[in-house]
């Protein structure tokens, strides 16, 4: 980060959401000392830093700043995704800045960039100071199979898509890597390029046209051999599964995080219960396919592979919180503004997300707020750090007008998120 310029703090809490399994607190108070919490209880019997700001949050709600565990940095104005190959590169990067700008005024301090090429150098710009956005972990480009979900110009000849970057040297959004050796490689390129962990398509999608959501695509030979690839980097890898055989290679072979999940078998589940696997649903994306607002919008191929199955993948998805598995929000969204119309597709829409796994899969209000919260930590191995408010952790809060534990719909309206939090910086302030 740039020079540190932080302040110290003393915030009384009108009621705290702390993000552990502790239940909500009232009348207490969070002392700050430049990018950590300090302290958190009673005031005057808590630690209080020399000079410290009193911030008065007695009517409000303060709670961890959101995560957005599976999101993309593709700077698009809408989901048109062939843009993503016929807009200038220089543009799109430019546009991600104000996406970034308005992931953080929405109460996002960190995200999950699952497979750019803007996400890496947008996370340095923001990282020495340059713009404003959240912390971002970034996959760079996805690895995928000839054929396969993340090898999105199947439509065209693969001479014509090599002379567009799109080959095992070269890439854009994703990088086709086939067998070990290349697998090992385009792994070991990526983390070279300052990839923070590694994206597997483990198998196929909706938006890939020649392949199907449920198909899988690298092999177990070739996913434990990324696995290990990460693991000797000392850091993790992420699959996009949303059949259930890609699910099971991927659980089997020590991937992190599960993308989507929309199949899960009851053996699965137990494998990731005992293997503490992360699961990522991202019911936005799911939801802007099925609704009729995208006929037309979107291809017509892609409209038949989304109809898969909307109530059983809900299903699914209360099942694997209803087992205890770990469960991180996820969205999917990769574009600027919302075409919708369901305040659900663009940047700064990303805690609609929170309403559809409580209206569809059953969760509580709490439950999709610690999804958004602490699971995000797991997510991105980085629950020692962020996600809960506790002491010793960074200081990345929201201040809230209003309970969200009442109606968590009130996360989505950016005038009710009046002060941002990152580091122990006030990143946004309405009070």
């Amino acid at each position: 980060m740039s020079k540190n310029n932080n302040k110290n703090y003393i915030i009384r809490c009108g009621l705290l959401i702390d993000g552990t399994e502790n239940e909500p607190q009232q009348n207490v108070s969070i002392s700050i000392e430049d990018s950590k919490i300090l302290d958190i209880g009673s005031e005057g019997t808590i630690n209080t830093p020399e000079g410290a700001q009193i911030i008065d949050a007695q009517e409000k709600t303060v709670m961890p700043g959101m995560i957005d565990s599976h999101m993309h940095f593709l700077g698009l104005q809408d989901q048109d995704l062939i843009k993503a190959f016929v807009d200038p590169q220089g543009v799109r990067l430019l546009r991600t800045s104000v996406h970034a700008k308005n992931l953080l005024d929405a109460g996002f301090t960190t995200v999950r960039d699952m497979s750019s090429s803007n996400g890496i150098p947008l996370k340095l710009a923001i990282n020495e100071g340059t713009i404003r956005g959240p912390r971002i972990l970034s996959s760079g480009p996805t690895l995928t199979m000839t054929g396969g979900h993340g090898d999105f110009l199947q439509f065209l000849p693969y001479e014509w898509v090599k002379t567009l970057g799109w080959s095992r040297e070269e890439y854009g959004t994703g990088m086709i890597c086939d067998g070990i050796a290349e697998c090992m490689r385009a792994a070991r390129l990526n983390l070279r390029n300052g990839a923070d962990f590694i994206k597997i398509e483990a198998t196929g999608g909706v938006f890939s046209q020649k392949d199907k959501p449920t198909q899988a695509q690298f092999t177990p030979d070739e996913i434990e051999a990324i696995v290990n690839v990460v693991t000797r980097a000392e850091t993790f890898a992420a699959a996009h599964c949303i059949g259930s055989q890609g699910m099971y290679d991927s659980v089997k072979a020590g991937v992190k995080t599960i993308e989507h999940a929309f199949f899960p078998t009851q053996e699965i589940i137990e494998m990731g219960l005992k293997k503490q696997t992360v699961f990522v649903p991202t019911l936005s994306v799911l939801y802007s396919s099925v609704h009729p607002s995208a006929k037309g919008v979107i291809p017509d191929w892609a409209w038949e592979k989304a109809h898969m199955g909307w109530d059983v993948i809900n299903k699914n998805i209360s099942n694997l919180r209803e087992a205890g598995c770990i469960i991180a929000m996820g969205t999917d969204i990769s574009v600027g503004n919302d075409t919708t119309g369901l305040n659900l597709m663009g940047h700064g829409c990303n805690a609609k997300e929170l309403e559809l796994l409580v209206k569809f899969a059953g969760f509580s209000f709490m439950d999709a707020i610690r999804a958004a919260t602490w699971g995000g930590s797991k997510a991105c191995g980085l629950e020692n750090q962020i996600g809960t408010l506790q002491k010793g952790k960074i200081a990345d809060l929201l201040i809230i007008d209003g309970d969200p534990l009442k109606d968590v719909k009130i996360l989505q309206e950016q005038d009710r998120i009046q002060m941002v939090f990152k580091e122990g910086k006030i990143m946004k302030n309405l009070v």
